[in-house]
């Protein structure tokens, strides 16, 4: 298994090199407005986090980007859990409630490609703070954090807290879009697949939503 997530953390990396050198070779002799460099501070409310995001114009289409930040993810969940006796006839099944939650940091790179921005530029659409519809690739990477974990079982109730530095990472390949609302604040939206993974798990593949809001400096 983890084999098979270096290969494809590998790939990852390839795949980004790769539009990179490419967004700066096709694109940097074109005479579109040139995108910009920013910070901003990012909201997600999907996938709730915050983050801090730096992003670069390299040629006229293409956006290099930097994140660090925090994502918070919670679970709940209802089953039957088992409590042994000393034989089979005096174990129980009693009804549990579990809620989990936790607050895992992580840093990220991206890069975006956009592909309607001559068409936004000859409209007269305002395409300050880099806003345009794009397709991208980001990978995430960050520890599980520090986590809660609280059990009510039959009526009893029992809570945990810790900290994990156990590595997991998140790689999207998406479409996106990113709107002016007015004075700097941008609407986010992204669509697409993810591959994710954390150690000692199996690798997933499933769908990726990012949307929220950015306040650009």
């Amino acid at each position: 298994m983890i084999q098979n997530y270096k290969v494809q953390s590998r790939i990852a990396v390839l795949i980004l090199l790769g539009s990179l050198f490419y967004g700066q070779d096709a694109h940097a002799q074109q005479d579109s407005v040139k995108l910009q460099r920013l910070h901003g501070i990012n909201l997600s409310i999907i996938t709730p986090n915050v983050n801090y995001l730096y992003e670069t114009g390299i040629g006229s289409k293409s956006v290099f980007e930097f994140s660090a930040g925090v994502q918070y993810n919670f679970m709940f969940r209802k089953h039957d859990e088992t409590i042994l006796g000393t034989t089979k006839e005096t174990s129980s099944s009693e009804k549990s409630k579990e809620f989990t939650h936790s607050f895992s940091p992580y840093i990220g790179l991206g890069y975006r490609y956009y592909y309607d921005r001559d068409r936004r530029i000859r409209k007269g659409s305002n395409v300050s703070n880099n806003a345009g519809n794009y397709i991208g690739f980001r990978t995430l990477n960050g520890i599980e954090g520090w986590t809660e974990k609280n059990t009510k079982i039959n009526g009893v109730s029992n809570s945990e807290q810790y900290f994990s530095s156990t590595f997991q990472t998140r790689n999207a390949i998406f479409w996106g879009m990113r709107r002016n609302l007015g004075h700097n604040i941008m609407y986010n939206l992204e669509l697409g697949p993810e591959l994710s993974y954390s150690k000692g798990k199996k690798v997933k593949i499933q769908p990726y939503l990012n949307t929220g809001f950015s306040m650009m400096f």
